[in-house]
């Protein structure tokens, strides 16, 4: 099922809207955990869930990430594939 359900968001293609939705699964912080570490990053989801926030509002107010390093680290585009 969940393929079937990933293939038809493929096909569909990525638009900002469903960009921002990634912000809101909280398993995206692990791709922070390589440049702020563990601790920090199960803070920020903390934050996230507890807050009802997005990632990107809950590193920010965290003051552990920047929002230009927020925007590298989660690029979606970039965690497809090889590095």
């Amino acid at each position: 099922m969940a393929v079937k359900i990933f293939a038809v968001i493929c096909s569909l293609g990525w638009s900002r809207t469903r960009i921002i939705g990634l912000e809101q699964s909280l398993i995206l912080v692990t791709a922070l955990a390589p440049h702020i570490g563990y601790d920090k990053s199960a803070d920020i989801a903390k934050a996230a869930h507890t807050g009802g926030l997005t990632l990107r509002q809950a590193a920010m107010e965290s003051g552990f990430v920047s929002a230009e390093e927020f925007n590298r680290v989660m690029d979606p585009t970039k965690m497809l594939g090889p590095n």
